[in-house]
């Protein structure tokens, strides 16, 4: 999968430009340590973020489970309070906090 590339290729990114201190730059002037630096911490920053991405859509994707699980269980004949209750206390745990990620990501929402 491509994202999975993308993060490999990040962690690399840290790796190459993080790997020595400030002291170790001989060779290099001011501007390249400070080249370096800026690549390593913006990979970092965007390895970051995709985390918080993904950590949404499980949010996301498991509150929809839910919902679907709910509405088979609801189809079903017979009587099921217990399950629908379960069902009910997981989506009022899941979706304050997709809802939340959804509001991080677009404040406009």
């Amino acid at each position: 999968m491509i994202i999975n590339k993308i993060k490999d290729w990040l962690v690399k990114e840290i790796k190459e430009n993080d790997k020595y201190t400030y002291d170790d730059y001989n060779g290099f002037d001011d501007l390249d340590v400070h080249l370096f630096r800026g690549r390593s911490e913006c990979a970092s920053g965007l390895l970051e973020q995709i985390k918080k991405w993904e950590n949404n859509m499980e949010m996301i994707e498991l509150l929809s489970l839910i919902y679907k699980l709910r509405d088979d269980i609801e189809k079903q004949k017979g009587i099921h309070y217990d399950h629908m209750r379960q069902l009910d206390k997981m989506i009022d745990i899941v979706k304050p906090l997709a809802d939340h990620e959804n509001k991080l990501q677009d404040p406009n929402l």
